[in-house]
Order: C-alpha cells, then structure tokens, then sequence
C-alpha cells in the first residue's frame, strides 16, 4: 500500500538543539506531527515497526520543508497516507 512517492504524516520525535544566549548548548526531545515524502521504506519484523524516511513537506517549527527525518509506525500508532487525489487514514 505504501510507496516510494507517498506522503505520511504521523507523530514523531526529534532531538532539538538549542543554544543559550551564554552559549549553553542543551538538547531537547521534541514531539510533534510531521509530514514527509517517502524515499525509503523498511520492516523490521523483529520489533513490528515501518520505518519510512524522507523529506518532510510542511513547514514545521523543529524541521524545515526538504529536510530528511524518519517516522516510525508501530503497532496502533494513528497515521494518514497522502496518494495523488486520495488521504487515507489508519492506525
């Protein structure tokens, strides 16, 4: 079902780094919502989890548009898939 091409949005995690004013710097985990064109995808059976990585689509305030992250699916976790004219959506 799913596709090099295909869009997904889903919540994710990303490490955020962030410099004080006294040049601090500190890393933060930061979860949100993204959405991203898939380039790869791979199933790892051992863990029942997707793995899709690609560019992400929407501006976003942790992730530019045309940076790469990767969204990880496991089991029961709410996505929607974005084909040409159709959105569907799962968990």
């Amino acid at each position: 079902m799913l596709q090099k091409g295909d869009g997904i949005q889903a919540a994710t995690v990303r490490n955020v780094k962030k410099e004080s004013s006294t040049g601090l710097r500190t890393t933060e985990r930061k979860h949100f919502k993204l959405t991203i064109k898939i380039e790869t995808l791979d199933f790892d059976q051992t863990v029942c989890c997707l793995s899709m990585k690609g560019t992400n689509t929407e501006q976003n305030e942790f992730v530019n548009i045309g940076q790469y992250h990767t969204i990880d699916l496991e089991l029961g976790k709410r996505f929607t898939i974005f084909k040409v004219g159709i959105s569907l959506e799962g968990t």
